[in-house]
């Protein structure tokens, strides 16, 4: 019995870490470039969309901004409902911000995922 190594080499881009197989793949990654940070941690924010309880009634989420994922190359099929809403020109990077919220109808604590054009400052104290 014989044992075969087979190396394969993979570029990363050096903004979202994702692996490429060719060099070029990695360079459009990265030259694609990344949007700016519109949130901090423990930012108070509200969502631009209803959501729907389990009780099926809406409501607006409202909480604070517990952590802060990416930068996440840009994936059309995951975000092709909010293109409208993204500047132009598009970046290719995008932060994803996680929202710490009590649903207001059963009171239940939820945390969610959300991208910076989905949400917008809350002013209002808590």
């Amino acid at each position: 019995m014989r044992r075969i190594d087979k190396r394969i080499t993979y570029y990363q881009c050096s903004l979202c870490k994702t692996p490429y197989p060719s060099p070029r793949a990695a360079a459009r990654c990265e030259a694609s470039g990344i949007e700016k940070r519109a949130f901090k941690i423990n930012d108070r924010v509200r969502a631009k969309e209803k959501r729907t309880c389990s009780f099926n009634k809406n409501y607006i989420c409202r909480g604070a901004i517990t952590a802060i994922k990416g930068p996440a190359p840009f994936d059309a099929d995951v975000m092709k409902w909010i293109l409208n809403a993204l500047p132009n020109p598009c970046p290719g990077h995008f932060w994803e911000y996680i929202i710490a919220y009590t649903c207001p109808i059963c009171k239940m604590e939820e945390e969610k995922l959300y991208y910076a054009v989905e949400l917008e400052r809350d002013n209002r104290r808590k």
